[in-house]
C-alpha cells in the first residue's frame, strides 16, 4: 500500500487506467479489490489460463540441455522450432 502512495507511483497508476480504458479508482477501492480475492478465485484463472500446450518459452544461450531440462517441469515433451 505504501508503494501506491507515492506521486510517481499514484499518476502511472492513473495514467495506466485511462490508456486501458479501466475505471478510475481509489486507493482504498484497489485495496478492497486485491483483499477480495479468494483461493477460489485463484484457482479458476489459473484452470482457465493454465494450459500447458498454450505455454510457449524462448531461450537464448550455449547449453540447450539446461533449457531442455527447465522446460521438463512444465512439459515433458515440447514441440520444437529453430
Amino acid at each position: 500500500m505504501l508503494a501506491l502512495e507515492s506521486t510517481g507511483a499514484r499518476m502511472n497508476r492513473l495514467g495506466s487506467e485511462i490508456l486501458a480504458g479501466a475505471p478510475l479508482m481509489a486507493i482504498d477501492e484497489v485495496v478492497s479489490s486485491i483483499d477480495g480475492v479468494t483461493l477460489a478465485d485463484l484457482a479458476a484463472l489459473t484452470e482457465e489460463l493454465w494450459a500447458p500446450e498454450r505455454l510457449s518459452a524462448a531461450g537464448i544461450g550455449p547449453d540447450e540441455q539446461r533449457f531442455d531440462e527447465a522446460l521438463a517441469t512444465i512439459a515433458p515433451q515440447p514441440a520444437r522450432t529453430r
